[in-house]
């Protein structure tokens, strides 16, 4: 099976999220950043649980989605990781890139929705904006 939130509160100890949307829905972003006593092992957990996922089913409702999940080639080293997830609302295809990245006691979530699958040149462009924001302020402990 696949982990609901593969990158839990385990060991967290602050988080925060936004998301942007068109008004049509899609294109959409989403941002989480969560700081960790020990982001290196929740990283590792998490990459390894999702690593094994290529199929989860959901349900929004009355309709059930299932999702596919294959892994993304991104540049980064070990501490980056990509998946792309794929499904189909009422026959429209749509495509989510995710990207997580370890950076210092942070893990990084970056997501972009799209019909039918983001451009990864633009995920590409968000994470590194995201990353450069973290190393330059550093977040309030407590």
């Amino acid at each position: 099976g696949c982990p609901g939130k593969p990158f839990g509160t385990k060991h967290q100890i602050a988080k925060v999220e936004a998301s942007f949307q068109a008004q049509s829905g899609l294109p959409q972003l989403f941002e989480q950043i969560a700081l960790y006593s020990s982001a290196t092992s929740v990283f590792q957990r998490g990459v390894g649980a999702v690593n094994h996922c290529h199929a989860v089913s959901i349900k929004e409702g009355k309709t059930k989605i299932k999702i596919h999940v294959a892994k993304l080639s991104f540049p980064g080293g070990k501490r980056i990781a990509a998946y792309s997830l794929k499904f189909s609302i009422k026959g429209e295809p749509v495509g989510i890139d995710v990207v997580v990245e370890e950076v210092g006691n942070e893990i990084v979530q970056i997501g972009l929705a799209d019909v039918p699958s983001p451009k990864l040149s633009q995920v590409k462009q968000f994470v590194t904006e995201a990353v450069q924001k973290i190393v330059k302020t550093p977040p309030a402990q407590g």
